[in-house]
């Protein structure tokens, strides 16, 4: 598999995708009965997690691997996903 190229703007472009998206599915699974849950897994802390994991996926399925499991601190996945959070809290988003 070749090494991809342009991580950096891939990755960035990743989460700011999938954060919309995670939103969507967020908002979609509040309307129905019964999935609070799954609901509050989408939120906060479990929720960048998640959007982490999806970004670092897709990155490994594009070519792109890494020796920092997300799960570490010194994930750049990571660092990403809290640096756009964090610009979405400036603009009174969730």
């Amino acid at each position: 598999m070749s090494k991809l190229k342009h991580v950096e703007r891939i990755r960035a472009r990743i989460v700011q995708g999938q954060v919309g998206e995670l939103t969507r599915l967020r908002n979609y699974i509040s309307l129905t009965d019964g999935n609070q849950e799954a609901v509050d897994l989408l939120r906060g802390d479990p929720g960048a997690m998640i959007l982490a994991k999806v970004t670092d996926l897709l990155l490994k399925e594009l070519g792109h691997e890494t020796d920092t499991p997300v799960e570490s601190a010194a994930s750049k996945v990571r660092r990403d996903v809290s640096r756009l959070r964090g610009k979405a809290r400036g603009a009174g988003t969730d």
